[in-house]
């Protein structure tokens, strides 16, 4: 016997290794019928345990180690290393994997390049490629998917088709099916998603509820949770967008930002709770802390500042500027508060405007190409002067024709109505 062949075998109802091992082979095969097929005189293989690699019979540098572990391995199997009870069990034609733990890869067929580590780790892979699983259950039900990281436990269990994924924390993807091209990166980042692709998930729970929603990207603990198919988000910070559902091509950034928004879309909300109880509103530009913060179905607005436009829930088409600027405002407006020094305001190219509202610390207002019903609402006794300019032809006419309503000072300020003709 070639000293380069070492083998054990306790014997099984008369059978031993025995009969079917050259010579001058280079193996080492232990425990019973172990290797009993292999009848490759070149073969390099290492086989430990309860019958290892049966089946085999032209394998070469690979290492089995485990009850059953590499049992049906067969047909030019190469480079493989399966260390677990049933580990690599239905390998043919599968090369280059390193299976390692209990039915790790144990269904395997002919996919190349694997790494599973952990229990069951990618127990069903049939043909999937170049896939890393690590943890227990992780990438369990895949069967051909490829060029997938799944690392935590349950990490992408029920990934089947899905490619080049990378899932990071326990319960990751765990119910992704088909998506493909993911990043999601912790605990039950993306859990539900099941055909939803291209989409980037980075913090506990984040997008956890997403099913079909596309080229998303969530960042924060809980930001996007309950996204199910809106596509094109942009979320970041803390429960940002949390309860979106359907929305789709918003921008939130904040803490807390966005927080109810479920149906809305193209929304730009930045700051702290901005837009915090928005449900449906769309088309919206909120930016500053606390900015918007009621606005449930209002759509079309401009609100810059903190806390500005804050109690709104239904306001359209405002442009609300300045610290609490339109804080009451329910009904269309165009309102500015807290002007810079010197306290003036010109106020351009807004036509054909009818009972707007303009509120306003500034000492000077002027308007330009405007016509229409209009109020000023200005601080306590704060007086103010009035200039109104009509453009025609070009040529710039100084005009004084307007109807001054009211004129009164008091706790709630100054209010002048006019009329621009």
């Amino acid at each position: 016997m070639d000293l380069n062949n070492l083998q054990l075998d306790g014997g099984d109802s008369g059978v031993s290794s025995l009969q079917h091992i050259h010579l001058n082979d280079k193996s080492i095969r232990i425990g019973r019928q172990t290797g009993i097929f292999n009848e490759n005189e070149n073969a390099t293989s290492v086989c430990i345990g309860y019958e290892v690699c049966q089946a085999s019979n032209n394998i070469s540098n690979n290492t089995y180690i485990g009850y059953q572990a590499g049992q049906h391995s067969s047909s030019n199997d190469k480079n493989n290393v399966f260390i677990g009870c049933k580990s690599g069990n239905k390998n043919d034609n599968g090369s280059d994997n390193v299976f390692i733990g209990h039915e790790a890869g144990s269904a395997n067929r002919s996919g190349d390049g694997n790494v599973f580590v952990g229990d069951k780790c990618g127990m069903l892979n049939a043909n999937g490629l170049n896939n890393v699983f690590l943890g227990r259950l992780s990438g369990m039900n895949n069967t051909n998917g490829e060029n997938n990281v799944f690392v935590g436990s349950s990490a992408g269990t029920f990934n089947r088709d899905g490619h080049s994924n990378v899932f990071m924390g326990p319960s990751s993807g765990e119910f992704n099916s088909v998506g493909n091209l993911n990043v999601f990166m912790g605990s039950e980042s993306g859990n539900q998603n099941t055909n939803g692709s291209h989409n980037v998930f980075c913090g506990s729970m984040a997008g956890k509820q997403n099913e079909d929603g596309r080229n998303n990207t969530f960042v924060g603990h809980q930001s996007g949770q309950f996204n199910k198919s809106g596509d094109q988000n942009c979320i970041i910070g803390y429960q940002a967008g949390q309860y979106n559902y359907n929305g789709s091509d918003n921008v939130f950034i904040g803490i807390q930002t966005g927080l109810k928004n479920a149906h809305g879309n193209m929304n730009v909300f930045i700051g702290t709770e901005t837009g915090k109880h928005s449900i449906s509103s769309s088309n919206n530009v909120f930016i500053g802390n606390n900015c918007g913060f009621s606005n449930e179905i209002g759509f079309n607005n401009v609100y810059i500042g903190a806390e500005c436009g804050a109690n709104s829930s239904s306001s359209t088409n405002n442009i609300f500027i300045g610290w609490k600027a339109g804080h009451q405002g329910t009904r269309a407006s165009l309102v500015i508060l807290h002007a810079l020094d010197p306290h003036e305001i010109d106020i351009k190219e807004r036509l054909s405007t009818t009972e707007e509202n303009v509120y306003s610390d500034a000492l000077n207002i002027t308007f330009r190409n405007m016509y229409g019903t209009f109020q000023i609402h200005t601080l306590p006794n704060v007086p103010f002067t009035l200039h109104e300019y009509m453009f025609q032809n070009e040529i710039e006419e100084t005009r004084s024709n307007y109807t001054s309503v009211v004129d009164e000072h008091g706790s709630s300020g100054s209010t002048k109505s006019f009329l621009l003709f």
